[in-house]
């Protein structure tokens, strides 16, 4: 009897699979299935269950800690991407899932440390790159340095979403205006119900001279998301630069409507119409 139940506890931890059961990769196979279907809960059923299975198995912490993060429980995240880091030493992916949870959990100079230590083993991590950019432009409110690296990543995928609005979004920020616009307009291409981009992107415009331009897209930045006050502001900026005051007063009304501080400044341009 001892026998028996020793040959099975061997063959238990041999294979990983319990006589009544998945294995630990059939359970890992499972939840990156779940995964791609966009089910984060269910999939950490499934990852949970395979380093039950396998206490060592760095591939299903790097999974739990990559949920964890999509479902924005960033300290759960770190928790299993440590184990991941253990157990995948060097792995670029952990490195750079890491970084995205310091990221989120405010600590910078870690995030810093494990994107460019993501980079120094895979120099094309486009995930690594942006979250440096990310860390540069919102954490550290260096503008330059964060476009620099959204840069980077159009250098490799010209068509990247989110890299083009940012280094858009940036090259406002240091009045490129000009330069802005291509970037937006590869967002709007892309995203055409991203009224993000359609905002930005009616700036530049604005900011170039090219108002009635710049309508357009405010205007579908507005069917979009009804309550974005800049989007307001400057279709009302607009208006008073083709001389629509009526339309301008209209904008100012609805910025009133929400409170919002900007009436102020568009009611003096709407009283300095001549």
């Amino acid at each position: 009897m001892i026998k028996t139940f020793t040959y099975f506890l061997l063959l238990f931890l041999v294979t990983g699979r319990a006589s009544f059961g998945q294995t630990a990769e059939e359970s890992l196979i499972a939840g990156k299935k779940l995964k791609a279907e966009g089910k984060c809960t269910l999939a950490l059923e499934s990852f949970k269950k395979a380093v039950a299975l396998r206490n060592d198995f760095g591939e299903a912490y790097f999974e739990i800690g990559w949920c964890y993060n999509e479902l924005l429980q960033h300290d759960l995240a770190l928790e299993a991407l440590k184990k991941a880091n253990v157990y995948l030493p060097g792995d670029a992916r952990v490195l750079d899932e890491t970084g995205y949870a310091y990221y989120h959990l405010d600590s910078t100079d870690l995030a810093l440390l494990y994107f460019r230590n993501a980079l120094l083993v895979d120099s094309v991590n486009l995930s690594a790159k942006l979250g440096l950019g990310d860390i540069y432009r919102d954490k550290k409110h260096d503008v330059k340095e964060a476009l620099k690296w959204y840069r980077d990543v159009l250098r490799l995928d010209k068509g990247n979403k989110k890299a083009n609005y940012w280094a858009g979004w940036c090259c406002n920020e240091l009045k490129y205006f000009s330069e802005a616009i291509p970037y937006l307009e590869k967002v709007v291409s892309i995203d055409t119900v991203y009224y993000l981009g359609f905002a930005e992107l009616g700036y530049s415009l604005y900011a170039t001279g090219k108002y009635q331009e710049a309508l357009i897209h405010l205007k579908k930045a507005e069917k979009a998301e009804p309550r974005i006050e800049t989007s307001l502001y400057y279709s009302g900026l607009c208006y008073i630069k083709t001389g629509q005051k009526q339309e301008a007063i209209k904008k100012y009304n609805e910025l009133t409507l929400m409170e919002s501080e900007l009436a102020v400044g568009l009611l003096a341009e709407i009283q300095a119409m001549k």
